[in-house]
């Protein structure tokens, strides 16, 4: 029996061992093979998402000053519109939803993202982003609110969270401090860019209409560092001036030293604007000691006998008229060239002489000549008569604007 069981056991080794043979020697074979991974497809970038930053990068040197990228602008966003096809936007939806959501708010056509937030496979957080953005740009003010208070700017690429949140901030209206937060998440998201630019801007004028001028000359000093040459920068510093004259107007006092400090910034040429500006609409809300700083800063500017000096005599002697130095003013006014002076000035100067000498010789000059001649100029008072000069000028200024 145990023969039987020895010879059974011999069959079935030498049945196996030329299998397990071949086995051992076809893993040897294959030791050193590794095992197949399938090659991912990988889908090809759209190549408009380059001139989406391209524009993006032309709008950023607007805010250094380059007049020939702001004319580029134009061209930029044609050729866009040109190449977003509905395949482009099927291709990769989500890839292109906030580059699209940043061409919008930099100009672009709101049909390409309306387009795009109905296509299939689009994530659902992109549907509010593009629809706010969408809504803001047709200037559906509450309901892009509604839409973009869904979106966290900040989870957003920084050149698209930066143009988000500028947008949310400007439907902000009712909430200063919000208003306030999101400029300066748009500011900080894109140092050095237009949006930052914009930003400063907005902020700086936000807090000037609330009345907080510690907050406003952070703001406005902080542009003048960072942007002292951009394209909207002469616009920024007359709106400056406005400030300034509405602070007077208020009962604020505005810190005139610091006005100083930001105008010394501006090359000479600007600054004798700034300063002839400040001096017009300061007369023009009759505040005599703002007109005449702003005068005296203009004179300290100007060549003798030109142009800009002589309209600083006139805007400080405007409102010594009325002033216990009439006589004195009257002598400053006749010194003044009127041939040197615009037409709004000569107006003023020649309605500045008629009531000083009014005053000086009532009897002799009971009824200026000319455009000026009124009847309550007889009333006798002096004050009438400040107050017809003041009133003959802002009519002057208001029918120049």
């Amino acid at each position: 029996m145990k023969n039987c069981m020895w010879a059974m056991l011999l069959s079935a080794a030498c049945l196996t061992a030329p299998f397990a043979v071949g086995a051992k020697a076809a893993e040897a074979e294959h030791a050193g093979a590794k095992p197949t991974i399938a090659t991912p497809v990988i889908v090809p970038r759209p190549a408009v998402l380059d001139d989406i930053r391209s524009l993006f990068a032309l709008q950023d040197r607007v805010a250094a000053g380059h007049q020939d990228a702001a004319k580029l602008q134009k061209a930029m966003l044609a050729r866009i519109n040109g190449e977003m096809s509905e395949a482009v936007l099927k291709s990769q939806p989500n890839v292109l939803a906030p580059e699209i959501t940043g061409y919008l708010l930099s100009g672009g056509d709101p049909r390409v993202a309306e387009m795009l937030a109905e296509v299939a496979g689009l994530e659902p957080r992109y549907r509010p982003l593009l629809k706010g953005a969408v809504l803001y740009t047709r200037g559906s003010r509450e309901e892009a609110e509604a839409q973009l208070r869904k979106v966290d700017a900040l989870l957003l690429p920084p050149q698209i969270g930066g143009r988000v949140a500028l947008a949310q901030a400007m439907l902000a209206t009712e909430n200063d401090f919000e208003k306030q937060r999101l400029l300066m998440i748009a500011a900080a998201a894109m140092p050095g860019s237009l949006i930052e630019e914009s930003a400063l801007r907005r902020s700086a004028l936000a807090y000037a209409e609330s009345g907080n001028q510690k907050a406003f000359w952070v703001r406005a000093e902080r542009y003048g560092r960072r942007f002292p040459r951009s394209l909207y920068a002469a616009e920024f510093m007359h709106e400056v001036v406005v400030r300034i004259v509405r602070f007077e107007a208020s009962g604020k006092k505005p810190d005139l030293p610091r006005l100083d400090r930001f105008l010394g910034t501006v090359n000479i040429a600007g600054r004798r604007r700034l300063y002839l500006g400040l001096a017009r609409q300061a007369a023009l809300k009759n505040l005599a000691p703002l007109t005449a700083f702003a005068a005296k800063r203009l004179r300290r500017i100007s060549a003798p006998d030109s142009a800009e000096a002589q309209l600083a005599s006139l805007y400080d002697s405007l409102f010594e008229v009325a002033s216990g130095h009439s006589e004195l003013s009257l002598q400053n006014l006749a010194a003044i060239d009127p041939r040197l002076l615009p037409l709004l000035e000569r107006g003023l100067l020649a309605a500045g002489i008629a009531v000083a000498r009014q005053i000086q010789d009532p009897v002799a000059t009971a009824v200026i000549e000319g455009d000026f001649a009124s009847p309550e100029i007889e009333k006798s008072s002096l004050e009438k008569r400040a107050e017809l000069i003041l009133a003959q000028a802002d009519q002057l200024i208001r029918e120049t604007q």
